[in-house]
């Protein structure tokens, strides 16, 4: 696809897309970084928040670990450092 703009996009296009439309397109006519991920979890994947964050000693580790897997088991989301901090990633 080519896209020589200036162009628009309707709400309804992004709702019968499924969230399929290309990034490369969606970025030619101009719409925001932030709303192109708002936009895939209206139209496919939603966004994910988390009930609970597990802040903790490491003294405490293996209580916390087996805490974390029970929560799991329960569909509790919880952000738990092990899992959802990755190595190299900031954390603010």
């Amino acid at each position: 696809m080519k896209h020589d703009g200036p162009s628009t996009l309707g709400i309804d296009t992004l709702y019968r897309s499924e969230g399929k439309i290309p990034e490369v397109f969606l970025r030619d006519v101009v719409v925001p970084d932030a709303f192109i991920e708002y936009v895939r979890s209206l139209t496919a994947q939603p966004i994910q928040y988390y009930s609970c964050f597990i802040s903790y000693s490491s003294k405490d580790k293996a209580f916390v670990k087996r805490l974390y897997a029970d929560l799991q088991n329960n569909n509790v989301r919880c952000w738990y450092a092990p899992e959802d901090l990755k190595w190299g990633s900031t954390f603010a």
